[in-house]
C-alpha cells in the first residue's frame, strides 16, 4: 500500500495545526482552553476524535467475544445518557474536580496523568499497531513515529487551539472516509480487529451491559481530556450542541459498521484500502495530539496552578510546552516496548480504566445527582475505591495463575474487568454517602450536647 496519501495528510494537518498557532500563546487561557472560545463544530469534533480511540480499546474484549451488538447496543445508551443526564461542569465554573477541595483535586489530576502518559498513550500505541500492521499491513514503526512527530509539533507550538482546529480537518475525514467505505462496501466489520486480538480477560453479558456505561461516562466526559474540552467552550449552549455533534458521530459511526460490516472488505479494492489508511491514521493522530495537550494541562494548570495559583501565565505556557516535549519523546521511546508486548498492553489499558476511574466517575454523578457531594466523603471514597481497584490490578497482574496466595481472591479475579468496573463504582458511592451520614449524625449529636 503506498505511503503517499498518509503523507498528504500528515502535511496538511501540520499546515492546518501551525496556521492556527499564530498568535496562541498570549495567555494561558488560549493556550490550554483555545481561549475559551470553541464553537460547536470544535468542540464536537474534539470530543469525537480525543475519545473514540480510547473508547474502541475499551470496546475490544467484547469484539473478540463477539459481543459487538451488545456492546454498540451499550455503547449507544451511554452515549444518549451521558448528553441527557451526564453534562460536564458548565464553562467558567471551578476548573477542580471536587469544588474546593484541593487535596481531591490533586490527587484526581496525579492519577489521570500518570495513566495518560503511560497505559492510556501506551494502549493507543498498541491499537495503532495492530490496525496498522494486522489491518492495513503498514510499517508501524516509522507510520507512527511520522504521527507522534507530526502532532507533537503543532501541539508544543499552539497548544489545545492548534489541536482542536486540526481535530475538525480530522473528524472529516475519518467520518467522510467511514461514508466513502459504505459506498464502497469496504467496511471493516467487527469481526476484523477480534481476528488479531485475544483478550487475557474474558467478559460476561452483565460486565458489558453494567460496566461499559460506567466505564462510557469516564471516558466521554469526567476524566482530563473532556475537562480541556469542556473549559475552551465559549458558552453552555455550544457546549450542548458539541455534545450532540459527538454523540451523533459516535452513533452514525457505530451504525455504518453494523450495518455495512464486512469481515473481508477493506484490503483487495486500492482505493479502499488508501481511504481506510487514512480513517485510522485521523483518529489515531487526533488521540496522540490530545494525550499531549491533555498531559500539559494537567502538569501546569492542574499541578501548578493549583499549588501556586499566582504563578505567572508564561510560566504556565512554559511548563506546558516542556511537558509536551518529554511526553512526546516518552511516546517515541514506548515505540519499541509496544512492538514487543502487543495486546497485552491493551489489556492492561483495560484494567487501568475499570480499577482506577470509577470512584470519580462515582462522585461526579453524586454531584450531578443530588448536588455538592458530601465533603466529609470524599477522601473515604477515593482512598476506599482506588485501593480496592489497585488491588484489583495487581491480582490481575500477579495473581491470575491461580497461585495458592490468590486463592482467598479468587471471587476478585473470576469476575471480569467490566463487571468489576460498576461494583467499584456502586461501592464508592456507598462509602461516599456512609461517611458523610456517619460525620453528619456526630455533628448532631454534638451539637445537642453543647
Amino acid at each position: 500500500m503506498s505511503s503517499l496519501p498518509i503523507l498528504l495528510y500528515l502535511s496538511a494537518s501540520l499546515v492546518v495545526g501551525l496556521l492556527f498557532s499564530v498568535k496562541r500563546d498570549k495567555s494561558a487561557a488560549d493556550y490550554f482552553y483555545a481561549g475559551e472560545n470553541a464553537g460547536a463544530i470544535t468542540l464536537g469534533s474534539s470530543l469525537v476524535l480525543s475519545n473514540i480511540l480510547r473508547y474502541q480499546i475499551v470496546l475490544l474484549p467484547l469484539v473478540a467475544l463477539r459481543s459487538f451488538w451488545i456492546a454498540a447496543a451499550a455503547s449507544i445508551v451511554a452515549v444518549v445518557c451521558s448528553y441527557r443526564f451526564g453534562r460536564p461542569p458548565a464553562p467558567g465554573a471551578s476548573r477542580t474536580a471536587f469544588g474546593d477541595s484541593k487535596g481531591s483535586d490533586l490527587f484526581v489530576v496525579g492519577i489521570v496523568f500518570i495513566s495518560s502518559i503511560t497505559i492510556q498513550i501506551a494502549g493507543t500505541m498498541a491499537l495503532a499497531d495492530l490496525i496498522l500492521r494486522n489491518t492495513l499491513n503498514l510499517e508501524f514503526s516509522t507510520t507512527v513515529l511520522l504521527m507522534i512527530v507530526f502532532a507533537g509539533i503543532y501541539a508544543i507550538v499552539g497548544g489545545f487551539a492548534a489541536v482542536a482546529q486540526t481535530q475538525i480537518l480530522q473528524l472529516v475525514v475519518f467520518f467522510g472516509g467511514l461514508v466513502g467505505l459504505a459506498i464502497l462496501g469496504s467496511v471493516p466489520g467487527p469481526g476484523r480487529l477480534a481476528q488479531s486480538f485475544s483478550p487475557l480477560t474474558s467478559v460476561t453479558l452483565a460486565g458489558g451491559v453494567l460496566g461499559l456505561p460506567v466505564m462510557s461516562l469516564w471516558i466521554w466526559h469526567y476524566d482530563r481530556f473532556s475537562l480541556q474540552q469542556v473549559n475552551s467552550s465559549k458558552d453552555a449552549a455550544s457546549l450542548q450542541r458539541g455534545l450532540f455533534i459527538a454523540g451523533s458521530v459516535v452513533v452514525a459511526a457505530l451504525l455504518i459498521v453494523l450495518l455495512a460490516g464486512n469481515v473481508s472488505a477493506g484490503l483487495t479494492l486500492s482505493p479502499a484500502a488508501h481511504i481506510l489508511s487514512l480513517v485510522c491514521v485521523a483518529s489515531l493522530m487526533a488521540s496522540f495530539a490530545a494525550s499531549f495537550t491533555s498531559a500539559s494541562e494537567s502538569m501546569a494548570a492542574g499541578f501548578l496552578k493549583t499549588l501556586n495559583p499566582s504563578s505567572p501565565e508564561p510560566k504556565l505556557i512554559l511548563v506546558g510546552r516542556l511537558t509536551t516535549a518529554a511526553v512526546i519523546a516518552l511516546t517515541i521511546v514506548m515505540i519499541p516496548l509496544v512492538q514487543s508486548m502487543g495486546t497485552r498492553l491493551i489489556d492492561l489499558f483495560v484494567a487501568v480504566q475499570a480499577c482506577l476511574f470509577p470512584p470519580v466517575t462515582a462522585i461526579y454523578i453524586a454531584r450531578l445527582v443530588s448536588g455538592p457531594a458530601p465533603m466529609a466523603g470524599l477522601v473515604p471514597a477515593l482512598v476506599a475505591g482506588e485501593s480496592a481497584g489497585v488491588i484489583r490490578l495487581l491480582l490481575h497482574a500477579y495473581g491470575a495463575d491461580g497461585s495458592a496466595s490468590a486463592e482467598a481472591f479468587s471471587w476478585i479475579l473470576s469476575m471480569d474487568v467490566f463487571l468489576f468496573a460498576f461494583c467499584l463504582f456502586a461501592f464508592s458511592l456507598v462509602v461516599l454517602y456512609g461517611a458523610g451520614v456517619v460525620v453528619a449524625l456526630r455533628l448532631r449529636a454534638a451539637h445537642r450536647l453543647t
